[in-house]
């Protein structure tokens, strides 16, 4: 049955709990709900973009289309195909400039070399250009037409010569058989490049209400590509690899001056969105979130150890109180009953009389090494009190005090189990008597309450390799290795010990390992040859000179 304060410290520590888990859970909605608006107001911003980058690619072919098509290709193969059908061979350049009409005569600046197919033989006659060997394959094919199909106003043929794009303008005329009569040019890309930038991006593509004239080329990169896919045009170039918001087919249009196989693509830089989008595109916070939620998992966490912490601690301290107030309670129940004994004059004789003093005696011996054990551990340098044993520094005969402790062990046990004691003469030890006195007490206790009252404690303290060693072997159950490194710590006590009849308050083997670590010594437990533990104590030996010899390494 747990005690009061266990059960306030699982009421305060589970309420703690409660209301750290209900802050991360907040926390975490929080946080869910700011990406979630986030990403909202994000894909909003982009929807706006895309909208805006996919009027412009629809403005942008619009006026490709009617300059590039219907004033360009358009103007400069009628021209081209009226002249041969006149002359009947390929003209000069100035020739077909003035086939051209006044108005659209700045066609011919995207002419390059002519050719024409004619005859059964697909026969192929070039002016000004060097005939690629796919062009005649390709013109083969377009000149045998199924019957009665339409003859567009002209067709883009597209040949990959290996280092560059070369683009083919041709038109031909039906006739009474199923060839084709085929003429065409070279389209320069030069020149297509420079008309897509006088007239299809001479005015901003999108409305002078969203943005001032000259925005377009600063807030968007315009690329046209072949079906090749390779750039014939690009408004900024470097920037070609750019994502892009919308894509366009050129050759979808349902027009004479449609460019099949071309495509366009618009894309937006950020700052696009600064001027077309209220607020601009949202700046990502993921980042920030997941380090706030990190953080706050951390801190869940940090609070989560430190509250099972806290819990184990004032387990044990409910434990060590139930202990030590157990431990406590007998030599004082002793002491009030021999005291009344005394007092009443319930004795019959001296013999009676002097029994009862020697049991309070040792009664009380028992309480003042409980009492010190506590004492010595509430000031312990963990502890706010701490303080150092002013009689560190004072040389002592540990031997001739060994001697002296286990007589007054002995007469205040009065029945203990036999203690033999081996030490050698004149060993001089740099540590306080007092914690000296302690430590073997405490060890000297702990032998006889786990060995029994039958086995002998044997005790040997002797020099060894420069330093003072003190072992105290016991006959009882020994200390399991791997708890060999915790029976030093504050209030532990190994399982067997807390389901058996075996007392303790858990402080004494800590006041031996504080007192021993504070003069430079250590503490070590191992297997006693007869069975049982044994416990071993290093302590620096002190010089002739009257200082250390040095701290003992552990």
């Amino acid at each position: 049955m747990r005690r009061p304060l266990a059960r306030d410290v699982f009421a305060t520590g589970g309420l703690s709990l409660v209301l750290l888990l209900s802050s991360a859970v907040l926390t975490v909605a929080l946080a869910y709900q700011a990406v979630s608006t986030d990403r909202s107001h994000r894909a909003l911003a982009e929807a706006v973009l895309h909208d805006y980058a996919d009027l412009a690619a629809e403005e942008f072919v619009r006026r490709a289309t009617t300059y590039i098509g219907d004033y360009g290709f358009a103007m400069a193969i009628r021209g081209l195909a009226d002249t041969v059908a006149r002359d009947g061979a390929l003209p000069a350049p100035q020739s077909l400039a003035a086939a051209i009409p006044p108005r659209s005569r700045r066609a011919a600046e995207l002419v390059g070399g002519m050719f024409r197919q004619s005859g059964p033989e697909g026969h192929l006659e070039a002016r000004d250009m060097d005939v690629p060997r796919d062009l005649g394959r390709q013109l083969t094919r377009l000149s045998r037409a199924a019957p009665g199909e339409a003859a567009p106003q002209f067709r883009l043929v597209e040949v990959d010569d290996g280092s560059r794009l070369r683009l083919f303008v041709v038109a031909g005329e039906r006739t009474a058989g199923p060839e084709r009569q085929l003429v065409g040019f070279e389209a320069r890309l030069d020149r297509v490049g420079a008309w897509l930038s006088e007239h299809a991006l001479g005015d901003p593509l999108l409305p002078q209400t969203l943005v001032e004239r000259g925005a377009t080329e600063a807030s968007m990169t315009v690329v046209v590509r072949s079906r090749t896919e390779h750039v014939v045009f690009s408004s900024h170039p470097g920037h070609d690899g750019d994502a892009p918001l919308a894509v366009r087919d050129m050759g979808e249009r349902a027009r004479s001056g449609a460019l099949p196989g071309f495509s366009v693509a618009v894309a937006m830089a950020p700052s696009a969105a600064e001027r077309l989008v209220i607020g601009g595109l949202p700046l990502s916070r993921t980042g920030w979130l997941v380090g706030l939620f990190a953080l706050c998992m951390g801190l869940f966490l940090a609070a989560f150890f430190q509250f099972r912490r806290e819990q184990r601690h004032a387990l044990a301290r409910e434990d060590f109180i139930a202990r030590a107030s157990h431990e406590l309670r007998t030599p004082v129940t002793r002491i009030r009953m021999f005291a009344e004994t005394l007092l009443l004059d319930r004795v019959r004789n001296d013999e009676e009389r002097k029994s009862a003093l020697q049991a309070l005696d040792r009664a009380a011996r028992r309480l003042s090494l409980l009492v010190d054990n506590v004492l010595q551990f509430s000031r312990r340098p963990g502890n706010r009190h701490g303080e150092q044993d002013g009689a560190a520094d004072e040389r002592v005969d540990v031997a001739a005090l060994a001697r002296e402790v286990v007589d007054e062990f002995r007469s205040a046990q009065g029945a203990v189990p036999p203690i033999e004691l081996a030490a050698g003469p004149d060993i001089e030890a740099r540590i306080g008597p007092d914690a000296f006195r302690q430590v073997l007490l405490n060890l000297l206790d702990n032998a006889c309450k786990y060995g029994g009252a039958a086995a002998p404690v044997r005790i040997r303290l002797g020099e060894d390799a420069g330093a003072v060693r003190l072992q105290v072997d016991d006959a009882g159950p020994g200390v399991p290795p791997d708890d060999r490194d915790r029976i030093w710590r504050p209030y532990f006590r190994l399982d067997r010990d807390r389901r058996s009849a075996v007392s303790g308050t858990g402080i004494g083997l800590a006041v031996v390992g504080e007192l021993v670590s504070r003069h430079g010594g250590r503490c070590a437990v191992e297997d006693a040859p007869g069975g049982g533990a044994r416990f071993v104590i290093v302590l620096p030996l002190a010089g002739e000179s009257g200082q250390e010899t040095g701290a003992v390494r552990p």
